[in-house]
C-alpha cells in the first residue's frame, strides 16, 4: 500500500507492506516536485515487487491527492480577486431519477443558442437519488421527500442558482411546501407543459396522461389542464400498473429501453382509442423510452417543455434591464411570465 500526502510543506510518499499481522512501513521518500509525485511509486514498483499483491500494481496509489489548507485559500490573490461575468444560473434539483436529470440537462444544452462553450448557460446540478419515493409518499404515506427537496434547493441557492427546475413531475406535488422555504423561484414543469399544449394544439379538448400513479393521484396535471379548458384522461388501472409503471421502473433500473418503449406504446394506444387528441409524457422517465416516432398521436414531452422554459427564463434574465438593480438577482419585470 502507498500513501502520498501533500498536507505538509514537504510532500512525501510512504510505502507499506501488508501482511496478516497488519502492515509494516518499508519506505519513505520526500517528493521535491509536486507534479512528479508518481516518480517514487514507479521506482518502488520494481524494488519492492515482492511486497505487493500480484493483482494490485504499485504505481496505482491507494491514497493520493492534493490538499490545500483554509489558510492557503485565504491568502490566494488569484482566487480572491476572481469575479466571473454575471450570467443567470440554472439550478437543477435532480436525482429523481438520475437518467431523467441527464435528459433535462441535455435538452437545455440542445435548446441553447450557443456557438461555443462560453455561450452556454451556466447550470448547477444537484442530483440526490436518495430522495424518498414520491409516489410512495403520496399513495401509501411513505417518507416525505419535502426535507430532501428543501435541502437540495438550499444547496443550489448557496451555490448561486438564480432559479430552480425540478425534473420530476411527481415531486411537483410537494413544491407548494418547498417554495416558501427557499429563496430562488422554482419553475413549474406542470404549467410549462400545459401552456405548451394549449399553444400548440389550441383546439385540443382531451389530453391523455402518461404519468406515475402518484402524479395522477395528486391531480396536478388534471387541474392545470382544466384551468386551460382541457380535459385529462388517464389509463385504466390495469394499463397503468402493467404498462406505465412497469415501463417507468424499467427505465429507472437501467433495463432495456426497448422493453419500456413497447409497454408505453401499448398505454399510448389505449389512451388514443379512448379519445385522447394529444398525449402528455408527464413523467421524466417516459420520454427516455417513448418519442413521437413510436406513436401516431401527438406527444408532448414535459421535460422538453421545462427545458424550454428554463432556457427562455435564463436568456430573459441575462437581457433584463432590471437584472443589475434586482435585490434578489431575479430581475423579472412584473408583467413577465
Amino acid at each position: 500500500m502507498i500513501i502520498v500526502s501533500f498536507q505538509t510543506d514537504e510532500p512525501e510518499a510512504r510505502a507499506y507492506a501488508i501482511h496478516d499481522r497488519g502492515y509494516t512501513e518499508i519506505a519513505i521518500e520526500v517528493i521535491p516536485d509536486r507534479l512528479d509525485w508518481l516518480a517514487p511509486l514507479r521506482r518502488w514498483s520494481t524494488a519492492y515487487a515482492g511486497h505487493w499483491p500480484a493483482q494490485s500494481p504499485l504505481w496505482q496509489p491507494v491514497v493520493a491527492g492534493f490538499s490545500t489548507t483554509n489558510e492557503d485559500l485565504e491568502d490566494d490573490p488569484l482566487i480572491d480577486t476572481f469575479e466571473p461575468p454575471r450570467r443567470a444560473v440554472i439550478g437543477i434539483l435532480g436525482g429523481m431519477g438520475p437518467l431523467a436529470t441527464a435528459d433535462l440537462y441535455r435538452k437545455i444544452i440542445e435548446l441553447t443558442p450557443a456557438d461555443r462553450d462560453q455561450s452556454h448557460i451556466p447550470v448547477i446540478i444537484y442530483a440526490d437519488p436518495r430522495v424518498p419515493d414520491r409516489t410512495d409518499a403520496l399513495l401509501h404515506g411513505g417518507e416525505s421527500p419535502i426535507p430532501w427537496l428543501v435541502r437540495g434547493a438550499r444547496a443550489l441557492d448557496a451555490l448561486g442558482a438564480d432559479f430552480i427546475v425540478v425534473p420530476c413531475n411527481t415531486a411537483h406535488a410537494f413544491l407548494d411546501e418547498v417554495q416558501p422555504r427557499v429563496e430562488p423561484p422554482i419553475l413549474s414543469m406542470i404549467d410549462a407543459a400545459a401552456d405548451e399544449i394549449r399553444l400548440d394544439w389550441p383546439d385540443a379538448e382531451i389530453v391523455g396522461l402518461l404519468a406515475t400513479s402518484g402524479t395522477i393521484s395528486a391531480e396536478i396535471y388534471q387541474q392545470a389542464l382544466l384551468a386551460r379548458g382541457i380535459d385529462a384522461i388517464v389509463p385504466d388501472d390495469d394499463i397503468q400498473e402493467r404498462c406505465v409503471m412497469a415501463a417507468i421502473r424499467a427505465v429507472k433500473a437501467g433495463r432495456s429501453v426497448d422493453e419500456a418503449t413497447a409497454l408505453l406504446v401499448e398505454a399510448a394506444e389505449h389512451l388514443a382509442d379512448r379519445g385522447a387528441e394529444v398525449l402528455l409524457a408527464a413523467c421524466t422517465e417516459i420520454p427516455v423510452a417513448l418519442q413521437q416516432p413510436n406513436i401516431e398521436t401527438p406527444l408532448v414531452d414535459a421535460t422538453l417543455a421545462l427545458a424550454r422554459a428554463a432556457v427562455q427564463t435564463a436568456l430573459h434574465l441575462d437581457g433584463s434591464a432590471q437584472w443589475e438593480t434586482s435585490t434578489t438577482g431575479w430581475g423579472l419585470p412584473d408583467n413577465a411570465g
